[in-house]
């Protein structure tokens, strides 16, 4: 006489398929975590606060980045970028309307760094983006480059995380040789119409090879804060 075959029981099934789910499970807890650690610390030199670059860069892999300069990166050292970049800012003559004119001005960094993003960046400057706040919309006017008009793909670009915004300048096409001693000009009016209210207590800004985001070194004046003591 045949054997009758046994139903499994609900529990036995129940465990194979909790088995069945681990690696799920654990990637979701640790891009959980990556999302909170990222949200609550800032940058120093371009690296998240309280990490190894080794291990910043593996937190940027499964979150999104919440602190300046807003994108993913193989390099946010200050250290590895050819460039600095000084602010001068004027009133805007005659009054009204009140403003401010504001020059940037591209300078070598001196560092001679041997990171690769050095040379990627010597190579080619095409961005370069400044830490400000939400309510500074529609604050930039009269954009200039060398002192002349914008050429195609030079339209800044004011984008809002929150209550931060960066503006970009994009599409420079400089190279080290070039970019020292270019000028972006613009004029402040509106709602943050002095620098001082555009930047805040900090200057913050970041370089960019292109639009792929593998070099975004994060410099500062004053510079960037310390990371916590442990």
């Amino acid at each position: 006489m045949p054997q009758r075959m046994r139903r499994p029981r609900w529990w036995s099934v129940l465990l194979l398929a909790l088995c069945a789910f681990p690696a799920l499970s654990a990637g979701q807890g640790s891009y959980e975590l990556a999302s909170k650690v990222s949200s609550r610390n800032h940058v120093s030199g371009g690296a998240v606060l309280g990490l190894t670059p080794r291990s910043s860069r593996r937190l940027l892999q499964t979150s999104e980045e919440k602190v300046f300069p807003f994108c993913r990166c193989t390099d946010y050292q200050c250290g590895s970028s050819p460039y600095t970049v000084s602010a001068t800012s004027v009133p805007i003559t005659p009054s009204p309307p009140n403003g401010t004119r504001v020059t940037l001005t591209v300078l070598a960094s001196g560092s001679n760094s041997t990171a690769e993003c050095y040379g990627i960046l010597a190579g080619s400057l095409s961005r370069i983006a400044i830490l400000t706040s939400a309510v500074c919309q529609g604050s930039v006017t009269n954009v200039r480059i060398n002192g002349g008009p914008l050429g195609a793909g030079q339209t800044p670009l004011f984008k809002t995380y929150g209550s931060q915004a960066e503006i970009k300048f994009n599409a420079l096409n400089f190279n080290l040789a070039s970019s020292i001693g270019s000028t972006i000009t613009f004029d402040l009016t509106g709602p943050c119409d002095t620098w001082e209210e555009f930047i805040g207590p900090m200057f913050y800004y970041t370089f960019g090879e292109s639009n792929a985001n593998q070099c975004c070194p994060v410099c500062g004046t004053p510079p960037p804060p310390p990371p916590n003591s442990p």
